[in-house]
């Protein structure tokens, strides 16, 4: 670990509130990369109903 920080030199300073600071709470919660938008685990769900038509996906496929 020595080695490495000898080598690297000095530590910046990471400046998150230079990013944060316009930003409102609803911006700064939002985040799509966790949306879930058909997750399988529905099934599990005793009041789950599963379609009875194929989705268009499958029909390319045929």
């Amino acid at each position: 670990m020595y080695g490495i920080m000898y080598i690297a030199g000095d530590f910046k300073e990471i400046r998150a509130t230079v990013d944060l600071e316009n930003k409102s709470w609803e911006t700064v919660r939002n985040i799509p990369s966790f949306y879930i938008f058909n997750h399988r685990g529905k099934a599990l769900s005793p009041n789950y109903i599963p379609p009875t038509q194929k989705s268009s996906l499958e029909e390319n496929d045929s």
